[in-house]
Formats: C-alpha cells, structure tokens, sequence
C-alpha cells in the first residue's frame, strides 16, 4: 500500500501524504457543519442524526485522514498509493451517507450497506497503517499505529452491533448490544486513536520536544490499560454485572489520567504561541475523563452508560472539540506556502469565538432545558469554522495560482 516512486524519508513524501489528507480532513469539517445543522432540521430521530453525522462521518473521516499523514510524517514513511487512499476515504463517506439516510428513511438494508461500507473503509485503513509500519523509518511512530490498529479492531465490531440493530436484530439482547456498540465505538475506536495520538500531537501543536515520559513501554502500557478497561466493562455491560462494567470504565478512566502525564510540559510561551488551539486541546481531554468517569457511575447503578448528558459531554466536549483543534491546526499545515504563509493561515485558525462558544454548547446540552442556548453557540460554533475554513481555502487557492517570483 505504499506509494510507489518514493523512497522511505524522500522529502516528498510529506507533499504527497499533504494531498491525500487535505479532501479527507475538508469532508470530515462538511460533517461537521451538517451535524450542526441537524440539530436544526426537524426529523424523527432525534439527536442520533446529528451525533452519527458527527461521529460516522466526521470522527472516522479525520481518524482517516489524521491516522494516515500524521503515521507518515512521523515515521518518515512512504505515503499511501492515492487510489488506495481515495478508495478508502469514499468507502467511509458513503458508509456515513448511507446510514444516516437508511435509518432516516427507515429502510433497514441501506443502514446494513452502510455498515459493510464503512466497516470495508476500517478495514482499509488498517492495511494502510500496517504497511506504512513497515516502510517507516522512525521506530517512534510504532505505539501510536499500534492504539490506532486497536482501535480500528474494536470501531469494526462496534460498527458491525450498530449495523445489527439498525437492520431491526437484536431481539432481547439489543439494549445490551446498544450500550456495547457505543462504549466499543465511543471508547474503543475514537478513545485509543485520540490517546495513541495526543503525546505526539500536543507536543507538536505546542511547537516543543515529546516529554521524555513518553517511550515505548509507557504508552504501550496505559493502551494495556485502557484495553483491559474496556474489555472489563464490555463485560459488565453484556453480563449486566453493575461492579464489573463501573470497573472497567472507572480502569480506563485512571489509564487517561496517567496519559496526561505523558504530555509535554507547555508554559506561557506556548500558550501563547497555540493559544485557543492549545486550550481547546485541553478542555476536551477534561470533559473526555469527566465523561467516562459519569458513564461509570451510570453503569454502577443499572443504567445505560451513555444517555442523558454524557453523550454531548463526551461527543461535543471531548471528541468534536478535538476534531476541531486538531483541524485548526492541519489547515494551515495542509494550505502549505512560506513561513509568512503559514504564520497568516494560523492566525486565521485562531479562533477564541470557537473555543467559548464551543463549551458553551457543550454545557448548555449537558445541563439540559438549555435548548436556546445551546442553539445559538452550536450556530456560532459552525458559522466561525465554516467561515474559517472558507479563508483557508481561498488562501490556498491564492496560493496554488500565484507564479513563482523568478518566473518570466
């Protein structure tokens, strides 16, 4: 699956991962738009059409597009054979489309073709991982593609449950295959892709050195435990064992607090460098403990971890949030040009608008009788990221169609 031509660490190959990245990451921001829409639009489904826009659509399409740039920066690897990548890409969009419209339309089949669909473009993507490993260069990259393989493993059944009890199977077992299906999906694949990448991203978003805490041994062994956490609550959840599923989201809870020792130190200077990025960086890794933490005492007491106020918590806060700050910063990164380029890209992608108005959403949904407010900040939320990504573009459509300065 590597692209041909391009040997492990020519310079090009950063050029080339830039443009197989650049469509993936421009479709997971549309999700995102039309995820905020839906909370517009009336329909019969309630929230689950906007938080599957959101997380079917945007989630594994920036898991998709970050995964793959981000394991070919670090590793000094070849990048992908674009038609691989482009297959890929288009088999989780169309996965996405055709779920949501399946189940909006109540036809049972097109919610199971978006499942293969998408389980088809995990699949795919774990091929790429694997062979981008084993062209890349740098050993550093290896726990990182490690927790997003695992991830992936586990996103593959928790979509293969979601496409079971969106055909109408289940039967007696389907609140407990619901419940499943999302902490497999919630906590599997998006957790491990986001933990397997937050060492090395803050630390890149931040512009300083990885923290010395994070080797190999360190990382591999909170992924340990948060896999077993997660094994032990999936458990609990099916067995209906109230202790073991609090447990095991309680488990996986510690393995994140001890990943935030893996982060680098930031002081003034990077804050002030990063700014909303940094801090929209972390307020989502704060309400992503604090959601898991919920959903433990949730599942401690017999109820469904995940309803109420811990999915926009944990989906908004925690993981929309991280799209965002991890789009605001691959966009400049991904409109490419000089350092003076680079510096007026960033400057557009600082957003403190997006940061207040994102966490405003978040708690007015999580408290609950907020339903104006939160309207009025999602809208904000958007309309500031849709205009920013409109900048971004022009710039680098600016930027494709100037000549160079010692043209004739």
């Amino acid at each position: 699956m590597e692209g041909r031509g391009r040997p492990r660490g020519a310079p090009g190959r950063v050029a080339d991962a830039q443009r197989q990245a650049r469509p993936t990451l421009l479709l997971a921001g549309a999700f995102l738009v039309a995820a905020a829409a839906g909370t517009a639009v009336p329909h019969w489904t309630g929230r689950w059409l906007s938080l599957h826009l959101a997380l079917a659509g945007a989630l594994v399409l920036a898991i998709s597009g970050a995964t793959q740039f981000l394991a070919v920066t670090w590793g000094a690897a070849p990048p992908p054979v674009r038609a691989v990548s482009v297959t890929q890409r288009w088999l989780v969009t169309g996965g996405a489309v055709l779920v949501v419209a399946g189940r909006q339309g109540s036809w049972s089949w097109v919610v199971a073709v978006g499942a293969v669909s998408t389980v088809a473009g995990l699949v795919t993507l774990a091929v790429i991982l694997c062979a981008i490993a084993r062209r890349a260069v740098q050993p550093r990259v290896r726990p990182a593609i490690t927790a997003y393989l695992v991830g992936i493993a586990t996103g593959v059944v928790g979509v293969v449950l979601g496409g079971v009890l969106g055909s109408g199977g289940g039967g007696d077992l389907a609140g407990r295959l619901r419940d499943v299906h999302e902490t497999l999906n919630l906590l599997g694949l998006a957790g491990f892709v986001v933990a397997g990448t937050l060492p090395f991203f803050v630390a890149t978003e931040a512009k300083v050195k990885m923290s010395r805490r994070a080797t190999h041994a360190a990382q591999w062994g909170i992924q340990s435990l948060m896999a077993a956490g997660l094994a032990v609550a999936t458990i609990g959840l099916v067995g209906r064992w109230r202790v073991a599923a609090a447990a095991g989201f309680v488990g996986y809870a510690a393995a994140l607090l001890c990943l935030l020792a893996l982060m680098p130190r930031v002081r003034g200077k990077q804050l002030r460098w990063a700014g909303p990025r940094l801090v929209q960086t972390g307020a989502a890794i704060t309400w992503w403990v604090g959601s898991v933490v919920y959903a433990g005492a949730r599942a401690g007491r017999g109820l469904p971890p995940f309803a109420g106020g811990v999915v926009p918590a944990l989906v908004v806060g925690g993981y929309v949030q991280l799209i965002v700050g991890s789009l605001s910063y691959f966009g400049p990164v991904l409109v490419g040009g000089g350092h003076e380029q680079l510096a007026a890209s960033f400057r557009i992608t600082r957003s403190w608008l997006g940061l207040v108005s994102g966490n405003v959403a978040v708690v007015a949904a999580t408290v609950g009788g907020l339903r104006v407010v939160y309207g009025v900040a999602l809208a904000a939320w958007a309309l500031d990221g849709a205009v920013r990504a409109v900048l971004l573009v022009v710039a680098r459509r600016r930027l494709t169609q100037t000549p160079p300065a010692n043209a004739a």
